[in-house]
């Protein structure tokens, strides 16, 4: 794109208008006093081509509309837009003499993009949004604003897109966004599948545990008890077909007055090994609460010992405050092992107590087998029948009852399990969309092209005071040593922030990237810098000029730029109240 000529229009008789003001093919300087309305010419410029301008009422009221010539691809294009506060009404008559009317930025950008070649793309909003590039967004790479343009890198009207700049500057270079809607969409739902997963995880972990502590009796394993439970099938089946029911009932009670004495044994054995556990704890917290006592011994007397002036008479005395911190250290972790410790004293003295009332259980069982049997010696075979039947019946259920319970432990372990795996894949998917932020290597090249061409426009425009390595947070913003653009203040400021855009500007053209050739500075702060520094940066865009095409729009007041046949100087011609103006 080749900007040709602007050109104000006025509103009815007394309006304000201007000639039409042709652009240099290299350099056009607007070379004028305060006042006499080289601003309002800069910025029709960008509000033609879509920016958010805001303007002096007499602009609004005097001024019915600009038109801004362009060429794109050898075809002129002409941008007319229309003076309003809050509308958006701007026209492109087209090579062909086609109208195209836009009542909206983001129709109006979409349009403009395409004629740059700029391909869409979708962007996210700090609310996480879909959202595109507007040329508000976009145009701020290449234009300085009078007001804003030289207090930072990037100076925009809004910043309502994540990460803008970043995104503004990926879309110039034709990369991938740094925010893709799609990731943002992926990485949400994955972030929820985590939550879900962490919540069941946390259920599932606290049934198992409650499963856990309540079916702690159970002392064999399933194998030992499908094993006793097929042998009391198989009796039930004998007793039946049995002449002598008494002898086989006889049989039946001693095989399960081993089997409860047996189950009683395992009980006391895991009794007895809780008991020696707690009595291990005991003995451990003794001796933590023996060692923190010690320390907190040797504290005070390192206080006491601090206490006199003759050892170290300096009130933020550091002879001792490694051993302090240490001091400190050493009783937190203490402190936590007590408490890990106590903690598992709790959870054995709940087990303890249900082996107790296990044991209870089993031994007035075993008492109820043992009179059975006495019994059955003396009773009749009907009896003996019926007596061992539900005696048996009674151990099934038992033996099921325990079974089921192992039974919901492992499908419990199984899905406990099945989270976690589920868990991992839904972090690594987490972490995989999360490394699609990581730098491209485009941007890592790129990047050490500008900070050497960065440190050329710094040297250029007589920076001092500022670190020269420069490193890149979030892409491309800048940091000189362990200072960003923002901490710096007056004229280091303003070169720092002039050499950034020269750098990146060149850094474009370097690259074959540069979809707007235009470099649009609206009066910098010119007292702040001296003609003969001005003078080699100018010099230094101009070289950019005759390399790429680049065109510079520049106003100044004080420092005066010579060139040549490519370059136009725009002057105020028209008597003014006070001045000279460029409006008339």
């Amino acid at each position: 794109m080749k900007l040709k000529s602007i050109t104000i229009f006025p509103k009815g008789n007394k309006g304000l208008s201007s000639e039409e003001y042709i652009l240099g093919e290299h350099v056009t300087l607007l070379f004028g006093p305060n006042g006499s309305g080289k601003t309002p010419l800069i910025k029709s410029i960008s509000y033609c081509l879509g920016y958010p301008e805001s303007f002096r009422n007499d602009i609004y009221d005097r001024c019915s509309h600009a038109i801004l010539r362009v060429e794109i691809n050898n075809l002129e294009y002409k941008f007319k837009r229309f003076y309003e506060l809050t509308q958006f009404n701007l026209e492109v008559i087209e090579p062909l003499g086609t109208v195209q009317n836009f009542y909206d930025e983001k129709t109006h950008s979409e349009y403009i993009f395409d004629l740059l070649g700029l391909s869409s793309v979708n962007l996210v909003t700090n609310g996480k949004e879909l959202t595109q590039p507007y040329m508000s967004t976009f145009l701020p790479i290449f234009y300085l604003g009078q007001d804003e343009g030289y207090s930072r890198i990037y100076s925009a009207k809004n910043n309502f897109i994540k990460d803008q700049y970043v995104e503004m500057v990926r879309y110039a270079l034709g990369i991938a966004p740094k925010n893709s809607p799609h990731q943002q969409k992926s990485l949400k739902l994955e972030k929820q599948k985590l939550d879900s997963l962490d919540e069941k995880i946390k259920n599932s972990t606290t049934h198992y545990k409650e499963l856990k502590d309540r079916t702690s009796y159970i002392t064999k394993s399933r194998n030992e008890l499908e094993f006793e439970l097929n042998s009391f099938t198989s009796e039930f089946e004998k007793i039946k077909t049995s002449k002598d029911n008494v002898g086989q009932a006889g049989l039946i009670y001693k095989k399960i007055i081993r089997s409860m004495q047996g189950e009683i044994f395992d009980v006391e054995q895991n009794i007895l090994d809780i008991i020696k556990r707690q009595h291990s704890f005991d003995k451990i917290i003794s001796d933590i609460n023996i060692e923190i006592e010690t320390l907190s011994l040797n504290e005070r007397a390192k206080r006491i010992f601090l206490s006199f002036d003759e050892i170290c008479g300096s009130s933020n005395c550091g002879l001792f405050s490694s051993s302090s911190e240490q001091y400190a250290k050493n009783l937190l972790y203490l402190k936590d092992q007590i408490k890990d410790l106590e903690r598992n004293k709790a959870l054995d003295e709940s087990r303890l107590s249900q082996l107790h009332e296990r044991k209870k259980t089993l031994e007035r069982t075993l008492q109820e087998v043992l009179d059975a049997d006495d019994n059955n010696k003396q009773d009749d075979d009907v009896k003996s029948l019926v007596d061992s039947i539900s005696i048996i019946k009674d151990n099934v259920f038992n033996i099921q009852t325990q079974i089921k319970e192992i039974e919901r432990i492992s499908e419990l372990e199984s899905k406990l399990i099945e989270f976690q795996n589920n868990r991992e894949d839904v972090i690594e998917s987490i972490a995989n969309l999360k490394s699609t932020n990581s730098t491209p290597l485009d941007i890592l090249k790129l990047r050490i092209i500008l900070k050497n061409l960065y440190i050329d426009w710094l040297d250029c425009i007589n920076t001092s005071n500022i670190s020269k390595d420069i490193k890149f947070a979030e892409d491309f913003v800048p940091e000189l040593g362990n200072e960003k653009i923002i901490q710096l203040s007056g004229s280091t400021r303003i070169r720092a922030v002039l050499a950034y855009h020269a750098a990146l500007i060149e850094t474009l053209l370097r690259e074959d990237k540069c979809p707007l050739k235009i470099l649009v500075l609206d009066t910098p702060k010119q007292h702040d810098i001296d003609n003969d520094d001005l003078d080699r940066f100018m010099n230094k865009l101009k070289s950019l000029s005759n390399e790429f095409g680049l065109q510079v729009i520049f106003s100044t007041t004080g420092y005066h730029y010579n060139g040549d046949d490519f370059d136009k100087e725009w002057n105020p011609t028209y008597p003014g109240e006070e001045q000279l103006m460029y409006l008339f």
